[in-house]
This record gives C-alpha cells, sequence and structure tokens, in this order.
C-alpha cells in the first residue's frame, strides 16, 4: 500500500502527507484522535523503512532502464517500451524482491512474446 503510494504521489512529495494528515486529526473532533495518529504513525514507519531497504518505488529506481530493453529486451523506442517500464515498475512496486535486471529483461521478454 505504501510503495503503491509513494509511486502514485512521488517519493519526494509523500512525506509531506503526514503533516497533512496530523493537521487534518488535529482539526477534527476528538473521537479515536490517539487511534488516528497511531494510524499515520505506523504508515511513516512503513515509509521509514521503504527508504532505508531501498525499495523501488519509481523508475529512477528500477533495476532496467529504457536503454536496458531496448538491448536486452530486443524492444524499440516508443510507447511500447514507455508502458514495459510501468508494467516492471508496478510489478516491483508488488514484489521488491523482483527488481533484479536478470530478472525483469526476462519478464520483459515474456511479456512481450505473450503480447505477439
Amino acid at each position: 500500500y505504501v510503495r503503491r503510494a509513494m509511486m502514485k504521489i512521488g517519493e519526494d512529495i509523500y512525506p509531506l502527507l503526514f503533516a497533512v494528515k496530523r493537521a487534518d486529526i488535529a482539526a477534527q473532533s476528538d473521537y479515536k484522535r490517539e487511534e488516528k495518529y497511531e494510524k499515520v504513525n505506523q504508515i511513516e514507519k512503513i515509509y521509514e523503512s521503504v527508504l532505508e531497504e531501498n525499495q523501488c518505488v519509481s523508475l529512477k529506481t528500477l533495476a532496467v532502464s529504457g536503454k536496458d530493453l531496448i538491448t536486452g529486451a530486443d524492444m524499440q523506442p516508443g510507447r511500447e517500451l514507455g508502458e514495459m517500464l510501468q508494467y516492471l515498475l508496478e510489478l516491483v512496486v508488488e514484489n521488491p524482491e523482483l527488481n533484479h535486471r536478470e530478472t525483469l529483461l526476462k519478464e520483459a521478454a515474456e511479456k512481450k512474446n505473450k503480447v505477439q
């Protein structure tokens, strides 16, 4: 959940969400305030562990680049290449352990062969 949100929001802006969430909670009634703060704190801890473990949440931290796909998966520059990078990013966000060059090149080749 957190990695996907970081990918969509942007890892540079995501930490600002914690301040906004805490301000929002402070502006609400006291009902379950502590539980709400605790939830934000838990999400922030997950965020920090994602950063500490250098988990991939953007194309810049993906183990392959467009150049890698052109040379290693025999792809051409263009929309298809961009879509493949996005597919691989989403795959890695869900399964961080897959963020290895060889694994992703194999996955790209398999996906490309399924489409053809």
